[in-house]
């Protein structure tokens, strides 16, 4: 045990002092009693007094060790006894000179200021001799005060953030403080793991390398004996894993071709994880302007498109959204800008219709008018005919209705067109042809005799001409041998057209005008080469034209073998 220096010196001053006093009293006694040539034996302890310290319910004992000697004559033995079960002797007898150690045990005492004593008899002397030794057994209690009580640090996933800071750790109490101080996590680092009285500690945090959670350590300091013992200091880290989103994930607008109104739509910039973030944003066509190019989330950004001058087609561009905090990333947004140009489509792609001359009635033809591009197909129609009437204008898609009207037309194919347009769309203007083709009944046979005048009407009662489509015509039957001449005059009231077919149909003669004469039709010396029956067929050169008309037919015979010539017949 190490005693105080000053004090101890003080002790032993006093001890000796006191000492010397006695061994002067012993010897005076000694010779007032007993013959001078008999010296008695006398006790003598070093150091007289004992005073020490130690915190309080701790195993601090703290040991004195006290010198027993025999400063006269002769010899003795020597006892020790105490009164405080705080103090403890080893050992408690013995021979002089000897070692006394006094211990002192603060395990069961709280802190003060203890005083007992120590008394040594010396045993065996031919007069009773004892010492007290004063004991003060100053008791003391450290406290433990540290600060702060937690930290508590956030960054974001991947900044490799450090984060440095200090614990204070004070006495608030009597007497030395001694502490440790432990960690159990490699992402902290302690300054300091040890240290006596008032101190500080730096404190180092680290996120590198750590994934996206909270993290948490405890620092304990503990300082044995102390009140405050031991004490905690909660260490909290959260690394964050901030996520970028942007949605919608895609941007479609359309502007009709040559619209110079611009169209917009907002993206909306959020954090999928946690923490915060900062975006910046950027685009590349000049088409594309952005509302904002930076902010944190939850934010807004307004995408607008101007068609102004682009042609038809997709245009497209890239919104690039990045964030140096979020996990992932960038972020693309495509932007598609359809410049729409209309494209015309019209179904059917032509008109073919029939009426019958006997039966005029209107007919309704229904054309689809579409748009084939994009955008608005606005469209306009119009027919080339009298006989042909549209709806002059719609959407598409929509429907078109032709009507067609064949009263004042005659018989064959009528032809027109209608025109639909879509001013600056493809395919326009479009055309549908239409045809109508006015029908009659077929022709009956009108028997015919040789040498005899017709006179009859021509008119819509009568069928079409077979070989003159669009008008009408009589067809006149009559039998020829081979070896006949036939001679045939067709007059009518219009120009006159005359057709002569055999029984298949096919054409043997034909004429518009008689030599020298006008609007009269006639075949003349026509030599029949085969027994049959023939057919006329009276009808006129421009369509559609009636009116009286009047056939002759002569028939002249061949005359027989060696015979006269025959009659005409």
């Amino acid at each position: 045990m190490t005693s105080l220096p000053l004090r101890s010196i003080r002790h032993l001053c006093l001890f000796g002092a006191t000492a010397l006093l006695a061994l002067s009293v012993g010897c005076r006694l000694d010779m007032l009693l007993k013959p001078t040539n008999n010296p008695q034996p006398v006790l003598t302890v070093s150091p007289a007094e004992v005073r020490d310290t130690a915190r309080a319910r701790s195993d601090d004992v703290q040991r004195a060790d006290i010198e027993i000697t025999n400063s006269g004559g002769g010899t003795f033995t020597w006892s020790a006894s105490e009164r405080s079960g705080w103090i403890r002797l080893d050992p408690r007898e013995g021979e002089v000179p000897g070692t006394l150690t006094i211990s002192l045990d603060p395990e069961d005492l709280g802190p003060g200021i203890y005083e007992g004593d120590v008394t040594i008899v010396a045993k065996d002397a031919a007069d009773s001799q004892s010492t007290t030794i004063p004991v003060t057994f100053v008791v003391q209690r450290p406290g433990l005060n540290v600060t702060p009580t937690s930290i508590e640090r956030s960054t974001n996933v991947g900044s490799n953030a450090t984060f440095q800071e200090t614990i204070q750790i004070s006495n608030s109490g009597t007497g030395q403080l001694s502490w440790t101080a432990t960690k159990s996590k490699p992402w902290l680092t302690l300054g300091a793991t040890s240290g006596t009285g008032d101190a500080t500690i730096p404190v180092t945090i680290n996120s590198s390398g750590l994934a996206g959670e909270i993290y948490h350590d405890d620092i304990v300091i503990t300082a044995p004996g102390a009140t405050g013992s031991p004490a905690h200091v909660s260490v909290t880290l959260t690394v964050f894993a901030p996520g970028l989103a942007v949605s919608p994930g895609l941007i479609h607008e359309s502007a009709q071709f040559g619209s110079t109104a611009p169209v917009s739509a907002t993206l909306h910039v959020s954090n999928s994880g946690t923490g915060t973030i900062t975006w910046t944003a950027s685009k590349s066509q000049l088409w594309v302007s952005l509302s904002k190019t930076s902010g944190g989330a939850p934010d807004d950004v307004i995408v607008t498109m101007n068609p102004t001058g682009l042609p038809p087609g997709t245009q497209t561009d890239t919104v690039l959204f990045t964030s140096p905090e979020a996990t992932n990333g960038p972020v693309k947004v495509p932007v598609e800008l359809v410049i729409a140009l209309p494209g015309l489509a019209v179904t059917p792609s032509s008109i073919n219709a029939t009426a019958d001359a006997s039966d005029p009635k209107k007919q309704q033809v229904d054309l689809s008018v579409t748009n084939s591009g994009g955008g608005t197909l606005a469209w306009f129609a119009s027919a080339d005919a009298p006989w042909i009437a549209v709806d002059p204008a719609g959407f598409a898609p929509s429907r078109l209705t032709v009507t067609l009207d064949p009263r004042d037309l005659g018989p064959g194919p009528h032809n027109g067109t209608v025109t639909i347009t879509s001013p600056g769309a493809a395919g326009s203007p479009f055309a549908v042809p239409v045809q109508l083709v006015i029908t009659t009944k077929p022709c009956g046979e009108i028997a015919l005799e040789p040498d005899v005048v017709r006179t009859s009407p021509l008119d819509a009662n009568d069928c079409e001409a077979p070989h003159r489509p669009g008008s009408f015509a009589n067809l006149y039957g009559l039998s020829a041998n081979a070896g006949d001449t036939l001679h045939i005059r067709f007059t009518a009231q219009f120009d006159a057209y005359l057709i002569l077919t055999d029984g298949a149909g096919n054409v043997l003669a034909q004429n518009d005008e008689c030599p020298g004469e006008s609007g009269t039709a006639c075949i003349t010396g026509f030599p029949i080469t085969t027994d049959g029956r023939y057919y006329i067929e009276g009808t006129s050169a421009l369509p559609g034209a009636t009116g009286q008309v009047t056939i002759t037919v002569i028939r002249k015979r061949p005359p027989p073998p060696g015979g006269s010539p025959p009659r005409q017949q």
